[in-house]
């Protein structure tokens, strides 16, 4: 339900688990300080979104703007383009409503997905003050990942405020067209110390965890096949526990590839809600994976992380435990032959991006209250 006209609040716009997992904290922070809040979900991840909002005790309610695609998430280019329709129709429809209630407070957005894009662009177009978290991160290829560095690109010429994760960033948001902020780090450094109990440390066990999702890979047949040959091989005598992302397993059957698995020590388990992965990856002796979010949290952990992309925005190139692979498969298996070697100590240690970002909202008093 949203505000009456005139009143104001906070609006948060999200669609997936991992921008939801990035921005749970200044949720939590803002209800916690009984500030006037609006979560709407566009529904990317609609099947697997509900179960997280429980997950991680957000407390308000959710408007949904979709049900996704007759309520299943997106999995193809046909579901993307009907979902873009239906969300953009729902949020003229709430354009009065939007115009009124973020008079006083803003339209708060996060990252790189198609989400971020349109809730940055509907929140200008109706006057809302575009608040953008994790900004400014580029691979400096327009073309990868994608569409993810165009939606950067284009809202970064749409918010007002721009909450970057590090000095590189901030640079990257020098002709930017709002007033940028350094949060040090990244967003999910916070999410990652509620979801652990730092002062055990990290508590490794002796397998492998492998988390692959992202379109770029699974779409190209080839690549993909290439990659699952070497991590099955590599499977015959290690122990890798594999996330079955809904996406990637539907992939994986309809090209015939869960025969790989046979005969190996690979564990295939469904995906995990966020604290329950996160205690997944405490135990585990390091990562393979293509999720941003993921190799984020690594570079907090300290573990061993390869990256199966050809670009990421976001490779801190000091921390060592972070390999690009460039989808080289002999770099993956230079990783995997001693994963160890790339390990580094756990920083627990990391900057409270939620305080830098509450303390700056109320010192340019831009919060609705």
């Amino acid at each position: 339900m949203l505000k009456r006209p005139g009143a104001g609040t906070n609006i948060f716009v999200f669609g997936t688990t991992g921008e939801l997992i990035k921005i749970f904290p200044l949720i939590t922070r803002l209800e916690s300080e009984g500030l006037p809040l609006e979560l709407w979900c566009t529904a990317q991840q609609v099947e697997e979104l509900p179960a997280a909002i429980e997950s991680l005790q957000i407390q308000t309610t959710t408007t949904w703007l979709t049900n996704g695609v007759k309520g299943r998430s997106l999995h193809t280019k046909v579901d993307v383009i009907k979902w873009l329709s239906m969300v953009s129709l729902a949020l003229v429809k709430r354009r009065k409503e939007i115009r009124a209630t973020t008079r006083r407070g803003a339209v708060f957005v996060h990252g790189d997905t198609m989400t971020t894009a349109i809730g940055a662009f509907f929140g200008r177009l109706f006057r809302g003050k575009v608040i953008h978290i994790e900004a400014g991160m580029r691979s400096g290829d327009w073309r990868n990942p994608f569409p993810e560095e165009l939606s950067r690109r284009l809202v970064a010429r749409l918010s007002d405020l721009n909450y970057a994760p590090g000095a590189t960033a901030v640079s990257n948001l020098a002709n930017a067209r709002g007033r940028t902020v350094n949060t040090h780090v990244n967003t999910i450094c916070d999410a990652l110390k509620i979801a652990m109990n730092t002062d055990k440390g990290v508590a490794q066990s002796t397998f492998g965890l492998v988390s692959i999702h992202r379109s770029e890979l699974y779409e190209n047949q080839y690549e993909f096949t290439r990659f699952l040959e070497c991590l099955t091989d590599h499977g015959k005598d290690h122990q890798l526990v594999f996330i079955n992302h809904p996406v990637t397993a539907k992939r994986i059957t309809d090209l015939n590839l869960d025969r790989l698995f046979d005969g190996t020590l690979i564990s295939r388990i469904d995906k995990q809600q966020y604290f329950d992965f996160i205690n997944l990856l405490g135990r585990a002796q390091y990562v393979v994976t293509d999720s941003g979010g993921l190799q984020q949290e690594c570079e907090i952990t300290g573990h061993p992380c390869l990256v199966h992309r050809a670009v990421t925005e976001s490779v801190d190139i000091a921390r060592k435990n972070i390999v690009l692979s460039r989808l080289s498969l002999d770099v993956l298996r230079d990783f995997l032959h001693d994963p160890l070697k790339f390990a580094v100590p756990f920083e627990p240690n990391t900057p409270n991006t939620t305080n830098i970002m509450f303390d700056d909202l109320n010192h340019h008093d831009i919060l609705a209250r």
